[in-house]
């Protein structure tokens, strides 16, 4: 229970009294550990059941409350550690039950009908931002869901579970095992659940004629009355009768005035039959060595109760309703065993809300859940303005960035990327290659990026031209294309959520960029900062570049020397090489790979071997440069044309000759 109330900030109500299970859960407080997240448990009583209760009369000021060691019959002492309390006064001494009502109707006003029938018309509007441009905003009208977790409880507590589940529509859990009234539930619901299971009782069910469908119901009745009988009779505090005698009356003080008689049977029958699926059981066999898990029996029974409300009119609704509900819980796993559990259900487009509340909550697990279904990404951040406001959302003190008349993009890049990467960050030519990939359907510029020691032999050598391609220039920025994962993942580093970096990083196409990147923002941000947590992120992107530079450079060295000065496009036209310099990255200037690079720079592309008193003399006297041995493949240029310059004459004859066909080509 503890861990309920901790992990979801949770809010527990109690009769309040010093007592049973009250008094247990009033002793979570003081071991709570995370003084940042204050446990709330409210205490709701009758003031004539509250011993003492004088002492709290004070008005403008702080009560001092004792305990009465010896407490009259009907009355009992405040539980302590309850953070807040409500009191009922209806004018009645030592009765409990007064505040049954108010609490069923608070507790209804906090839940707001969170299970409860709704319009259709309502149901629209609640998914109604789903289908706009823009919805990454806090959340603050959200229903709040609520349970009844019972422990034992006698008469009130079964008037307090048909008050919250027929009245209100909302679930219980009872433990069983703990006697009296959960018993009394448990046992009605395997009768409940044996009279459906018989086939004599199916085959009544699909027949929908009035006499069928009553006598039915009164088998039904009968059998409950029967094995309920003896546990009403023990709660009710009468005495069970013996066969052939009736049963005695109850006693003075358990004697109540005609007009207030409650008849139990009735309100448990109306509780199994109208809501069977609001009602959940967790035995606890002292013989069973695993210990229930109390919260995911609370998760399954908040699960249980959401289809049948009338609100969720289709599948797709019904299962964004669930998937909600585990992620206000925390609870991923839930949603891989018991929601999620068909790869069609992850084209719910209702789930784009709940994928842009897990990024917004840094629920890592979550968002790795999405990913690893192949969320569809692009159809939520094709939206420009969808990436700008998530970058608003997510700084510490959230605040509206003005878009310039260049795109949401452009100000994104403006301001947010280029003041950390520096001048070298290429705005235009970033947006270009966005642009491009747009037109074209493929990301051209990636292909000269990414790691080409994983490409074909016969153009290895070509794509690792250190050539820098010119974009031509675009009117505007609105429709460039957006390499969604890049930008997450930069948005992840620069808004500091090092939990998604590595989520998205992996998703990167350049990953050495990408890594080198990420530990040129935590290393200003250290020194900003004078917070030497950033320095170990910086350090392990640094190292993860490093990992990957090794490996690129024992499949093939010179490949892999052409690639550190070549410039990438997507990050604009930045190389490996400037961005280690900027961000000190010392370990990987280190690396033999950019070792040579620096050596190639510095002989000039004269061949390593070649004696130093031979490039002496040469300095003095040119004549003797042609003596010289020099890199050919890094002197002499090729006549053959590129793959990348082969696809874009291919692009500049598609636009001048543009068909339907052709079109289709790079779709």
């Amino acid at each position: 229970m503890k861990n309920v109330l901790v992990c979801l900030r949770a809010w527990i109500i109690t009769g309040g009294m010093n007592t049973g299970i009250m008094k247990l859960v009033g002793d979570i407080v003081p071991t709570n550990p995370h003084n940042s997240r204050p446990i709330h448990i409210i205490g709701i009583a009758t003031w004539g059941c509250v011993s003492n209760c004088d002492q709290l009369l004070v008005h403008g000021g702080n009560a001092r409350y004792l305990k009465t060691p010896n407490e009259e019959k009907g009355q009992a002492s405040l539980e302590p550690n309850h953070t807040e309390f409500i009191f009922i006064n209806d004018g009645t001494q030592r009765k409990y039950g007064g505040e049954i009502v108010f609490r069923a109707n608070l507790e209804r006003a906090i839940a707001e009908g969170f299970f409860t029938p709704q319009s259709s018309s309502n149901v629209t509007d609640s998914h109604r931002r789903l289908s706009r441009g823009i919805s990454i905003s806090p959340e603050s009208s959200d229903p709040v869901p609520v349970v009844l977790l019972v422990v034992e409880g006698g008469p009130n507590t079964v008037r307090t579970v048909h008050e919250a589940v027929v009245k209100n529509s909302i679930p219980a859990v009872f433990i069983q095992g703990t006697g009296r009234c959960c018993d009394l539930f448990a046992e009605a619901l395997q009768v409940y659940d044996r009279c459906l299971a018989q086939p004599k009782h199916g085959a009544a069910t699909k027949n929908t004629q009035p006499t069928t469908v009553q006598e039915n119901n009164d088998e039904l009745r009968y059998k409950l009355q029967e094995a309920l009988k003896d546990i009403i009779s023990e709660i009710s505090g009468e005495t069970a009768a013996k066969p052939g005698k009736k049963a005695q009356k109850p006693t003075v003080e358990s004697k109540r005035p005609e007009s207030e008689t409650v008849d139990y049977f009735e309100l448990v029958y109306e509780c199994v039959v109208e809501r069977r699926n609001f009602l959940s059981v967790v035995s606890l066999n002292p013989r069973d060595p695993v210990e229930p898990d109390i919260d995911v029996a609370i998760l399954k029974a908040l699960l249980n109760a959401t289809p049948s409300s009338e609100s969720i009119k289709t599948y797709n609704s019904r299962k964004y309703e669930q998937f909600r509900l585990a992620l206000e819980w925390k609870r991923p796993d839930i949603v891989k065993k018991f929601i999620m559990t068909d790869d069609e259900d992850w084209k719910n487009p209702l789930l784009i809300d709940l994928f842009e509340k897990a990024l917004n909550r840094k629920q890592t697990d979550f968002v790795k859940l999405f990913l690893d279904h192949d969320f569809p990404l692009t159809n939520i951040f094709g939206n420009q303005s969808k990436l700008l406001l998530l970058y608003e959302n997510s700084m510490k003190t959230p605040r509206s960035i003005k878009v310039q008349n260049d795109g949401p993009l452009f100000t994104i890049y403006k301001h947010m990327i280029q003041p950390l990467i520096g001048d070298v960050f290429d705005i235009d030519v970033a947006l270009n290659t966005g642009k491009q990939a747009a037109r074209t359907r493929l990301n051209t510029p990636v292909l000269s990026s990414c790691c080409v020691a994983c490409g074909r032999n016969e153009q290895r050598e070509n794509e690792a031209s250190p050539t820098v391609i010119e974009m031509p220039p675009v009117e505007s920025h609105f429709d460039c294309h957006i390499d969604v994962d890049k930008e997450l993942f930069i948005w992840s580093v620069i808004t500091n959520r090092h939990e998604l970096n590595l989520l998205f990083w992996a998703r990167c196409k350049n990953k050495i960029c990408a890594a080198l990147v990420a530990a040129l923002v935590y290393r200003k941000y250290a020194h900003k900062n004078s917070d030497n947590s950033y320095c170990q992120k910086a350090d392990d992107f640094e190292g993860l570049a490093v990992e990957i530079l090794d490996r690129f450079h024992q499949s093939d060295a010179y490949i892999c020397t052409k690639a550190i000065i070549r410039q990438i496009p997507a990050y604009g036209n930045v190389t490996w090489l400037d961005l280690a310099i900027k961000a000190d990255a010392k370990q990987f200037i280190g690396h033999r790979a950019v070792q040579n690079v620096l050596n190639n720079m510095w002989y000039g592309y004269i061949d390593h071997g070649q004696s130093r008193l031979m490039i002496i003399l040469s300095t003095i006297m040119p004549l003797f440069s042609g003596f010289l041995h020099y890199h050919d493949k890094l002197v002499k240029i090729t006549e053959q044309p590129t793959f990348l310059e082969n696809l874009l004459s291919t692009f500049d004859f598609l636009e001048s000759t543009e068909t339907p066909d052709s079109t289709q080509l790079f779709r």
